[in-house]
């Protein structure tokens, strides 16, 4: 029994192995949404090159420890648009404030869920 077991695992490996490209060890794979074959990663192998990727991928900002790093809720496009709010006089930041409503309706992927809460 064992050993049929062992041969069945070892054609499901080989199987598994061959669709999705593995050729060598150690590979990663990133398999975000709706992408079946995966991502390969090519990038570095210490943990600040991996965390860089997956935080890319995913939209998160996290550190090695898993921490929120002080990137997060931040949308790099709208950061002119803030500066611009914040060093505004009062009769300006209204003007100023619609932009910024214009630029997060046309928001899409990671940086679009939850904005709305903040206009």
């Amino acid at each position: 029994m064992f050993v049929l077991s062992s041969m069945f695992t070892a054609s499901l490996i080989i199987i598994y192995l061959c669709r999705y490209g593995v050729s060598s060890f150690p590979t990663l794979k990133f398999f975000p949404k709706g992408n079946k074959a995966g991502e390969d990663y090519d990038g570095g192998r210490d943990l600040d090159d991996f965390v860089k990727f997956i935080n890319e991928k995913c939209g998160t900002s996290r550190d090695p420890k898993g921490h929120l790093t002080s990137e997060v809720g931040l949308v790099p496009s709208l950061n002119p648009l803030v500066k611009e709010f914040l060093n505004a006089v009062d009769d300006k930041r209204k003007e100023v404030l619609s932009k910024i409503e214009e630029d997060v309706a046309k928001l899409s992927g990671s940086s679009k869920p939850g904005m709305e809460i903040y206009m």
